[in-house]
């Protein structure tokens, strides 16, 4: 058994915060495209017509999406880097990870769950197995994430003996 997992207490805990983290990325980007959609296409305002009082009105939703944007580009960044990470331990930099030592089915149960943030009844739906046999090979995947380690599971052969640098 491993003393932790990237900094959580185990793969579990780790891929709980990936979990998170794919949700907030997903509620940030939500509200971005709602910003844009609230811009809209203007067109060049017909002399003596519209009610804006000048061109900083004609841009405020434009201002309000880029300010938006800017304070939330470093935990984007960092919640992107995040799942990059998680892709990594699920497929391998080249074969590897836990698509080779269990499956490319178990690295789905994973993926779908923690990166996509699907509640298990979609994860199932997607891979045509029943909740509890997804909840099982996503236990079973933990498992072996904690007996192995971070390292060993990207080189997906058990055998790694440098750690992951992440």
């Amino acid at each position: 058994m491993s003393d932790g997992f990237l900094g959580a207490t185990d793969a579990r805990a780790w891929w709980s915060t990936v979990r998170a983290a794919s949700r907030d990325l997903a509620r940030m980007e939500r509200a971005v495209g709602r910003m844009r959609a609230r811009e809209g296409l203007r067109g060049a305002p017909v002399s003596g017509t519209g009610r804006s009082s000048g061109p900083r009105d004609a841009n405020r939703a434009t201002d309000a999406r880029m300010d938006y944007e800017a304070a939330c580009a470093p935990a984007m960044e960092s919640a992107r880097s995040l799942l990059g990470t998680a892709d990594r331990l699920l497929w391998g930099d080249a074969g590897g990870g836990v698509a080779e030592l269990l499956g490319a089915t178990a690295a789905s149960v994973v993926r779908l769950r923690h990166v996509d943030a699907l509640p298990w009844s979609d994860v199932a739906r997607s891979l045509s197995l029943s909740p509890s046999t997804c909840r099982q090979m996503e236990g079973v995947a933990m498992d072996l994430m904690d007996a192995l380690g971070p390292g060993r599971v990207l080189d997906g052969n058990g055998c790694a003996t440098e750690p992951m640098d992440i």
